[in-house]
């Protein structure tokens, strides 16, 4: 049996490094064991916040962390960038997966708002983030697109709720 998916529009994702959530502390740890065991446990408790959307329990006290607001991505859109990924264009698929999922950053301090536009080299994905957003992401950490890029592919094959 099939089911309708979620009307959910949007939902928050975060960047696991923000400052204001909590890491692991693996200083002082003497086996990769006990190192290991501390890395799945910060790992299953990131899961648990982002299938929840509580983020009380990993949260630093160190401000709030910076929220991307992202779309539930269509299927004929999500389709187009599954037909752009290849392994020579995993950097450019993962820019294109965020810029077509985000839609606001709440809290990053001295980011500039954005609307999701037509891009002239991307009109077949309907309105997406600027490039200049991606581009400031990577000055800030590189990381930070591929991460998303990485919750946004998550998203997209989730079952229907």
């Amino acid at each position: 049996m099939i089911s309708v998916p979620s009307l959910q529009k949007t939902y928050d994702e975060f960047w696991s490094d923000d400052d204001a959530i909590i890491k692991p502390q693996l200083t002082g740890l003497e086996s990769d064991k006990e190192r290991q065991e501390k890395l799945a446990a910060w790992a299953t408790s990131l899961r648990i916040a982002r299938e929840t959307g509580d983020w009380s329990g990993i949260l630093s006290g160190n401000g709030e962390p910076t929220r991307f607001r992202l779309r539930i991505i269509p299927g004929d859109v999500a389709r187009k960038l599954f037909d752009y990924n290849s392994n020579d264009r995993l950097a450019e698929v993962n820019a294109l997966l965020v810029r077509a999922a985000l839609v606001e950053i709440v809290g990053a301090h001295g980011f500039p708002d954005f609307k999701p536009t037509k891009d002239p080299d991307y009109a077949n994905l309907g309105p997406i983030a600027p490039v200049a957003v991606t581009n400031l992401l990577d000055a800030i950490d590189r990381s930070i697109v591929n991460e998303l890029a990485a919750r946004v592919v998550a998203r997209m094959t989730l079952p229907p709720k």
